[in-house]
């Protein structure tokens, strides 16, 4: 007991450390942002939502609409709403930040789980001026999937990587690349987890059943407003010519 007390007081230590590291570092960017293009078209683009246009009619498409949230959130807020989306954006990197510490606590010493964390915390100035950090803003929710996924070895329980599939499916909402890589590296780990062909596609169905609850509609309620041509072009040819390489 004592030593389970040590333990949660030595991580709400390295928790509120990564946090105050992160926040410190975000708030760099709060006043000055990322770029002009990057920071304004989501307001933009709400903004002429808000003036009643229809988003993938009158307004500049967007996929998945998730990425606009924050700007909704400032708009409503504080109109424009420059200030409030980027501290909701901020907030989205310290969240990852906290995540991947928990998740590195699984494989590795406290002291390098810190570490890790605060490398993610302190991601390079150019990073943020050039945007690169796109979907590094949502990550938080491919490493929760991860964390999903721990839970399913912990308990063996398949239900959990159900779980994880709708964690991704949240993600995907905002953002395709991050997801679609945690994605495929959970598809490998339950590949390898399992010797047998019946435990593999098992758990392949709860994850893919997880995904499927959050994106599936989202994928039908796209295509039926902009076009099927549009969608794949929004989600395969577009990701692919502009090589997001945030997703490695």
């Amino acid at each position: 007991m004592i030593e389970s007390t040590a333990s949660r007081s030595s991580t709400a230590r390295h928790v509120a450390a990564i946090v105050l590291v992160s926040a410190a570092y975000e708030s760099l960017f709060v006043g000055h942002g990322l770029n002009l293009l990057d920071d304004l078209w989501p307001l933009r683009a709400v903004h002429e939502m808000a003036e009643g246009g229809s988003l993938y009619r009158d307004v500049f498409f967007v996929f998945p609409p998730g990425h606009l949230i924050p700007a909704w959130i400032g708009h409503a807020i504080d109109p424009p709403g420059l200030w409030v989306a980027r501290i909701v954006w901020a907030a989205f990197a310290v969240a990852a930040a906290v995540a991947l510490y928990f998740l590195a606590r699984r494989i590795m010493p406290a002291p390098f789980a810190v570490a890790a964390a605060l490398c993610v915390a302190l991601a390079a100035p150019r990073s943020h001026l050039m945007h690169t950090v796109f979907g590094y803003r949502y990550l938080v929710f491919s490493v929760l999937a991860l964390l999903a996924f721990a839970r399913r070895l912990d308990t063996g329980r398949p239900g959990w990587l159900g779980v994880a599939g709708l964690l991704l499916g949240v993600g995907a909402f905002f953002r395709l690349t991050p997801p679609f890589a945690a994605g495929c590296g959970l598809g490998v780990a339950i590949f390898a987890v399992h010797p047998g062909w019946r435990d593999r596609v098992r758990d392949w169905s709860w994850l893919g059943a997880g995904v499927a609850i959050v994106f599936v509609p989202l994928l039908a309620l796209a295509a039926l407003t902009i076009g099927v041509p549009e969608l794949w072009r929004e989600i395969v040819t577009r990701p692919a010519t502009m090589l997001y390489l945030q997703s490695l």
